[in-house]
């Protein structure tokens, strides 16, 4: 079997081989696209022309996963080819669908932490929120109350126009409407905070009123613990310590959360009076 390195040198070499006869002319080569916390490597197939052309990312290490499952390199190269052709016609469709409406529309936020996601920062355009970083999607609604979503990077804001500052202003408009809040009560001092969705809901803190309402509700500051990308928690600040809140959000960011959906080992207080959002 081979190893990681060999796999890759002979996807590259005969990918083509098994693409229709108008792909074999594009260049192909390997890149490493920045992911929240982290980044993955990907085989690039891109028109030698300089006409700007959206096309479906091929994750290299997701590939090797199924070449050491079946051991069958053709079947694999077979698998990525069907998996790059259907992946044109699905980016081609988001691609109309954006196009189509007003993208202006579709522009949504959501928070990564700052220290983890410095490569991919360089890249999109963000906004520092402690030690978080608010950064951009575009969101498209799919049949079936589903969605997908794109970050926003340089250059599609470029395309589109769009200056950070006009970008957040549009996602604080957008994400409430697009990712209504969902508030479960864990219990009578314990909610948690998310979008219907349940996807990127961490943002949903920074909703206009959210924190305000609740620290009203129970007439107190706050306590908000970053479960992950997609939720935080929130408690009274009579519930227990900040250091013992610590501990155990890092506790389960070890344990329990996935690596990409980390947000935070830290812990934020919410001043019911100033109504500012400070770490702990």
């Amino acid at each position: 079997m081979m190893d990681y390195e060999s796999f890759k040198k002979e996807l590259i070499e005969r990918l083509k081989e098994f693409l229709p006869e108008k792909y074999r002319g594009w260049e192909i080569s390997l890149s490493k696209v920045p992911k929240v916390n982290g980044y993955m490597e990907s085989v690039n197939l891109m028109p030698t022309s300089e006409e700007f052309v959206a096309v479906p990312n091929i994750y290299v290490p997701e590939l090797y996963e199924v070449y050491q499952s079946c051991q069958d390199m053709n079947q694999v190269l077979e698998k990525t080819a069907d998996f790059f052709l259907k992946g044109m016609e699905y980016v081609k469709d988001m691609t109309t669908k954006v196009e189509l409406d007003n993208p202006h529309d579709k522009v949504i936020m959501a928070l990564v932490n700052s220290e983890e996601n410095k490569e991919l920062l360089a890249h999109v355009p963000n906004r520092s929120l402690l030690d978080l970083s608010i950064i951009y999607r575009i969101m498209v609604e799919l049949p079936d109350d589903a969605f997908n979503s794109a970050i926003i990077t340089n250059d599609l804001a470029d395309r589109f126009e769009l200056s950070e500052t006009e970008l957040y202003n549009l996602a604080k408009e957008n994400t409430p409407r697009l990712m209504p809040i969902s508030v479960e009560y864990a219990s009578d001092d314990f909610y948690i905070l998310t979008n219907k969705y349940r996807t990127l809901g961490a943002a949903v803190m920074l909703y206009k009123d959210v924190l305000t309402d609740i620290a009203d509700e129970f007439d107190n500051n706050l306590y908000v613990l970053p479960s992950s990308i997609h939720e935080v928690f929130i408690v009274p600040d009579y519930v227990k310590g900040a250091d013992e809140l610590r501990e155990i959000v890092t506790e389960a960011n070890a344990t329990v959360v996935k690596k990409n959906e980390v947000l935070s080992n830290k812990v934020y207080f919410y001043e019911k009076q100033t109504g500012k959002l400070t770490v702990v």
